[in-house]
């Protein structure tokens, strides 16, 4: 009678090892993927101050730029937003040819756009107009930055959907009362500046803030960052 076959011991550490190794695998890539959620839907005071630092400084770039090109003989409708990552709604057919009057040109205002990062602004907003990208508008008015009434649409800048803790130090770089809530702001594409200002008095949602042409506004669960560029009135 022949003796019993040995257990091979050494197939059974082997196939235990497999199996952790497989358990492990599952754990960390839960782990990695819960915490890249997180990053993306969270941020840090030192974060929130960084970003309101690159807003509120982009805002002032831009300003300026408008500025130069006013100095140019440009008009306040031949500026032109033009630009290949923003829709093709921005195309002021009559902007000047040589771009002189492109904010986004060398030629003209020679400004790049605004790298938003991921972490500023809230990721279930992502299928919403102008979403990781700069609205630029015609269809704004501040109430004081270019008359006592609000009667002439203005040159704005927003950025919308930003976390709360970044607006919140927008406010605090200007002195703002935190989370300044007008009567509304909608950023949609018929806002689009392309050369023409839309009738303040048709336009819903508009900003109403007396005299502040820069700041962060609070309006139905989301935050916006406003920079006026050009007073009208």
């Amino acid at each position: 009678m022949k003796p019993d076959k040995p257990y091979n011991t050494e197939s059974g550490n082997i196939l235990f090892y497999i199996l952790i190794a497989v358990v492990l695998l599952a754990a960390l890539t839960y782990a990695v993927s819960n915490s890249t959620r997180t990053n993306t839907s969270t941020i840090s005071i030192q974060q929130a101050k960084i970003a309101a630092q690159e807003l509120t400084e982009y805002g002032q770039i831009l300003t300026e730029a408008v500025s130069k090109l006013l100095l140019r003989k440009c008009r306040d409708d031949d500026i032109s937003f033009e630009h290949p990552d923003l829709s093709d709604e921005y195309d002021n057919f009559g902007a000047p040819d040589d771009n002189r009057c492109h904010v986004f040109q060398t030629n003209g205002g020679n400004v790049n756009l605004l790298e938003i990062q991921p972490n500023w602004i809230d990721p279930d907003a992502r299928n919403l107009p102008s979403y990781q990208v700069p609205l630029f508008s015609g269809s704004h008015c501040v109430i004081g930055s270019g008359e006592e009434e609000c009667r002439e649409p203005e040159l704005t800048v927003l950025v919308g959907y930003l976390q709360k803790e970044v607006c919140s130090e927008i406010n605090r770089l200007f002195n703002n009362p935190d989370m300044i809530d007008p009567d509304g702001i909608l950023l949609t594409e018929d806002m689009i500046f392309n050369g023409r200002y839309s009738l303040f008095s048709e336009i819903d949602g508009d900003i109403n803030i007396e005299g502040r042409l820069a700041g962060c506004v609070e309006t139905n669960d989301s935050y916006t960052f406003y920079q006026v560029l050009l007073p009208r009135g």
